[in-house]
């Protein structure tokens, strides 16, 4: 199994973070579903509370971005994905990385 970058993943429970990516998704789309019916009863019920509204967008998209930041992305290109026992501070002892904390990492690391 491979990462999203192409790396090879070999410490298993890293593995098993990846073997997760269809709950995150699935947690993703349903607080999104939630969101456009929440919304939707909102336009129904009261129309005229467009801040309101606004507000309920706005929490979702929140929600929608908590839950996609700490989704796994690639091995730690510091640890190799053991974890330095908990101790490497890059992927708080994970062995993974999110994409957001992959892509500051410098390029000739990512080799």
């Amino acid at each position: 199994m491979k990462d999203k970058v192409g790396r090879e993943i070999i410490n298993k429970k890293v593995r098993d973070a990846f073997l997760q990516e269809y709950e995150w998704e699935w947690t993703r789309d349903t607080m999104k579903d939630r969101g456009f019916k929440v919304m939707e009863f909102l336009k129904k019920n009261d129309p005229a509370d467009w801040a309101c509204l606004n507000d309920v967008v706005c929490a979702f998209r929140n929600i929608d971005n908590a839950l996609a930041f700490p989704e796994p992305y690639a091995v730690c290109v510091y640890c190799g994905g053991d974890g330095c026992d908990g101790d490497c501070k890059a992927c708080r002892g994970q062995g993974w990385m999110p994409k957001e904390v992959y892509d500051r990492v410098p390029a000739e690391m990512k080799g």
